[in-house]
């Protein structure tokens, strides 16, 4: 399909509005998360992030669009929304702001242009100094000298390096450091012949670290071959180096001189390999202490554990827990502790492996004494391990917590819920009276939907309340359509109205609903008076006054 033809078909609303009706947006957020066709068009930072421009100017600053009041105060001088923009590289959008006044430029001018100097947007930078008439000089000498460093332009970096100082950089993002972390020697080279003032003994002993964990482990032992750094011993835990699968490897090859402390070898006994764990050790003019056993043993690290049993002493400090993602090593190592060492397991051991592996806490249960606490049935259950819920129910007597269910809806974890629900006798497990609070508080739908068709339980307006915060349009609609909130919405609703966070979907939705008492609502909006909940009202031609 040529590229005129398909951006013409993109283009259809009507497609585009199926097309997302079901978004999938990687970016925003720290989670995935799904945005329908009516959230994206009433969202000004999703539209930015994908660039709909033309849906932003339909939806947002033409005049007679739906909650044009409303939308022009959410839009006035909103940095956040004005910054996206930069960081998007928006252009268009950032003239659509100025020239249309929803953005103060001369008021904000310093702050913006300083991001957009930050983030490397020039044509925003220049737009914005042009149109703000300030006296800020765009000087991008520096940017563009740590760009050459990175892309390995010598030329660019000598015509360039003279004119800046180090007073624009912080260490990590200077040049010499640039140029170091991406392995380009040649221009690494030059900058500690010629830029004296950041080619100081302490930095560069701090490259050998940096670069090292940036994966360029062929960097430290070219500045010691140059004679950039001195041929003396290193403590380790100076230079910052992190326990990669790496490390052997180059520590076996290194001509750098480290030594390392008994601290060391406690880190490394956490993760690294055998062979990491006997070079240090070899290394180091001390000992171990009794952390290096409990790191291996806790972090499930079985081949150092055995090592650190047969050529140490020391002993380790009380096992208090276990992490593994192999069941099967997990068990061995339990049972090997348990036949050689002395310093024994505390009763949270059984709590952590209830969510890793049932014979575990079978041989714990059988084996030790210890026990465990009602965190062992919480944690299998949350884990979805239902034969260990199920042992340590008939042949443990600590229980489970009286949050359980509570615990389990915050969560959202309905398979599990249903299970304690079918299997459980009644009243067995303590329901929480804020079942459909936790649930709407972290926008567990289904939760909420089984809840209300499986239960004799409610929810109360604090659900209603979170489903709002969260811009949880599914959730809102559900509470209201099964009439599962009715009173005093009127003052959440202002509520949700005056916040610069609330979401005009979700609000234009509910008023269309009929659900409110009209009058109730216009005394709560008169009562909490703010411009922005007047202007969401002259909207629908409902005018509100500050009493």
């Amino acid at each position: 399909m040529k590229s005129e033809l398909f951006k013409n078909i993109f283009n259809n609303i009507f497609i585009r509005s199926n097309i997302f009706n079901q978004l999938q947006n990687q970016s925003y957020g720290p989670r995935y998360e799904r945005f329908k066709w009516i959230q994206l068009v009433n969202s000004p930072i999703l539209l930015i992030q994908y660039d709909y421009f033309d849906l932003f100017v339909q939806h947002w600053v033409t005049v007679g669009c739906s909650n044009y009041h409303y939308k022009q105060m959410k839009l006035k001088d909103n940095l956040d929304i004005f910054n996206e923009a930069i960081r998007c590289n928006r252009l268009n959008f950032i003239k659509c702001f100025v020239e249309l006044n929803l953005f103060d430029l001369p008021k904000y001018s310093a702050e913006v242009i300083y991001m957009a100097m930050t983030e490397r947007k020039r044509e925003i930078a220049d737009y914005l100094v042009l149109t703000s008439k300030s006296d800020f000089i765009c000087n991008y000498s520096p940017l563009d000298l740590i760009d050459a460093c990175i892309s390995n332009d010598i030329e660019t970096v000598k015509l360039l390096s003279p004119k800046v100082n180090n007073d624009h950089y912080y260490e990590a993002n200077s040049p010499l450091f640039q140029a170091a972390l991406n392995g380009n020697l040649e221009i690494l080279e030059w900058l500690l012949d010629h830029r004296f003032d950041e080619a100081n003994l302490l930095g560069r002993t701090r490259l050998i670290g940096m670069t090292f964990n940036e994966g360029q482990i062929h960097v430290p032992d070219w500045l010691l071959s140059k004679g950039y750094i001195f041929d003396i011993e290193y403590q380790f835990s100076e230079l910052n180096i992190d326990f990669t699968v790496n490390l052997y490897q180059w520590l076996s090859t290194t001509k750098l001189n480290i030594i390392f402390s008994s601290q060391d070898i406690d880190f490394a006994a956490q993760t690294s390999s055998l062979d990491t764990i006997k070079w240090i050790s070899n290394h180091s003019k001390e000992e171990c202490t009794e952390m290096a056993m409990y790191k291996a043993i806790t972090h499930t690290n079985f081949e150092v554990a055995k090592w650190l049993h047969e050529n140490y002493t020391v002993g380790a400090f009380e096992i208090d827990y276990i992490v593994s993602e192999d069941e099967k090593i997990a068990l061995e190592m339990v049972k090997w502790f348990h036949e050689n060492r002395t310093e024994g397991f505390s009763s949270n051991v059984m709590d952590s492996v209830a969510s890793i592996s049932l014979d575990i806490v079978k041989f714990l249960h059988f084996n030790r004494t210890e026990g465990c606490s009602e965190l062992a049935m919480l944690n299998a259950i949350k884990a979805g391990h239902t034969d260990t819920f199920e042992f340590l129910k008939e042949n443990r007597t600590e229980g489970a917590p009286n949050d359980l269910i509570e615990q389990l809806c915050a969560d959202g974890n309905l398979a599990m819920i249903q299970y304690l629900h079918k299997t459980g006798k009644p009243d067995e497990y303590q329901w929480p009276q804020d079942a459909f609070e936790s649930a709407a508080r972290n926008s567990h739908l289904d939760l909420i939907k089984w809840i209300h068709q499986n239960t004799s339980h409610r929810c109360s307006n604090e659900s209603f309340n979170w489903a709002l915060l969260n811009g949880d349009f599914e959730m809102v609609q559900y509470l209201i359509n099964n009439k599962l909130c009715s009173n005093d919405l009127e003052s959440i609703m202002i509520s949700h109205i005056s916040s610069h966070y609330s979401k005009i979907a979700v609000s234009d939705w509910l008023l269309k609903q009929n659900i409110f008492d009209h009058a109730k609502l216009i005394e709560c909006a008169n009562q909490n008076y703010e411009e922005l909940i007047g202007a969401f009202f002259k909207d629908y031609n409902i005018f509100i006054t500050d009493i």
